[in-house]
């Protein structure tokens, strides 16, 4: 969302009123059902971004081209590519760009061990971005106001660089397929739908890092982006394959982040992996209170979610972030990627203002350190 882009510090966005939670959303586009986890971008909450990536299918990654800032992705780039799982990155803010694209993605591509395909340059006109450029469609796309933007011509002096650019996505594909290799360097162009077909093969298995660009506050590139995750982000299946897992009737759930609400009390929000699961269910011995879908602080029940979905379970009370449970209660913490707990690296004191709020402040600290794995507290 507008704002939450890697690098911002919590104190920045706190001040912007802005929610630092790890927050959900299910929508439909296309056809096609998505779970939306949105993660902090701050790297005093990384560790909640962390416990959350190892259950998504694919990350975008939100950033701003500004090279100074850059540095500050490091640790989440370096997490997605030791645990292979798919990214994009989504250029914001394109409208106020004060540099080179190509000269951030420079910078940026010093971060990931994943080449970064450029699959989008800004179409500027009269010293502003007023569009994009396709590099596989070698097509230009004007944006409009609340619409879907407008199909345009590349301009003239955008034709050398747009086929430079073309060239090194095309490159970067073929650095994993040889046939396409010795096709390039026979100046035997692929069709169209080769491409696609090299290109969604990369990404699902994060060989490449597709680079998209457009500005969130206005809309600007959000529908491409959309249609990219549509296409793009493979399906349950695959990453059950990709973390290890071998689908059976048993249902396996992660437990990604915690929450305490006000109302529900707390919730365990959960990736599941396969098998089906229903109100009443044991996991590892616990009974399942309800299932639940989560948009922002709003909880709605259902009866059963399957493989692929993204619930919060209520009252859990013996579960934590990063347990693995299934109905067997036989799942095994090492056959599922976990984020490790970062060290803390500093601390303070607090204390009640009288010792009648010293168990309330207890528990509320307690509840803080289980919503945020790299946190800890003790009595002093």
């Amino acid at each position: 969302k507008e704002g939450n882009t890697v690098g911002d510090s919590s104190s920045e966005a706190r001040s912007r009123n802005m929610s630092v939670e790890v927050t959900t959303a299910t929508f439909e586009f296309g056809g096609e059902t998505f779970s939306i986890l949105d993660c902090p971008g701050s790297l005093e909450l990384l560790q909640e971004s962390l416990d959350v990536l190892v259950g998504v299918d694919a990350a975008v990654v939100v950033c701003e081209a500004d090279a100074n800032r850059a540095v500050a992705m490091t640790p989440l780039l370096r997490f997605l590519d030791v645990q292979k799982i798919p990214f994009l990155v989504f250029v914001n803010k394109i409208d106020r760009l004060n540099e080179e694209l190509s000269a951030f993605v420079s910078v940026l591509a010093g971060l990931t061990k994943r080449p970064l395909a450029v699959r989008q340059m800004p179409l500027v006109e009269a010293d502003e971005v007023t569009g994009y450029v396709d590099v596989i469609h070698r097509r230009g796309h004007r944006y409009a106001s609340d619409s879907e933007s407008k199909t345009i011509d590349v301009p003239e002096g955008m034709q050398a660089d747009l086929e430079a650019t073309r060239t090194e996505l095309l490159e970067a594909l073929a650095d994993f397929d040889d046939t396409l290799l010795e096709r390039l360097l026979e100046d035997d162009v692929p069709s169209l739908e080769e491409t696609y077909q090299n290109w969604h093969g990369a990404f699902a298995a994060a060989k490449i890092a597709p680079v998209l660009i457009g500005a969130a506050e206005s809309g600007n590139g959000v529908h491409r982006l959309l249609k990219s995750l549509r296409h793009d982000v493979p399906e349950n299946s695959q990453t059950v394959v990709r973390v290890g897992l071998k689908e059976d009737d048993d249902c396996v759930v992660q437990v990604l982040k915690t929450y305490h609400t006000a109302s529900s009390g707390k919730m365990s929000l959960v990736r599941i992996w396969h098998g089906v699961l229903k109100d009443g269910v044991s996991l590892n011995g616990q009974r399942v209170a309800s299932v639940n879908r989560m948009l922002g602080q709003t909880i709605n029940k259902v009866s059963e979610a399957s493989g692929g979905d993204i619930v919060a379970l209520g009252r859990m009370d013996g579960v934590k972030t990063g347990d693995i449970l299934s109905t067997t209660g036989e799942a095994n913490p090492r056959d599922l990627p976990t984020a490790e707990v970062l060290t803390p690296i500093y601390a303070f004191a607090v204390k009640a203002e009288s010792r009648e709020d010293e168990v309330k402040l207890s528990d509320a600290l307690q509840k803080l350190v289980e919503e945020d794995r790299s946190l800890s507290f003790e009595a002093n």
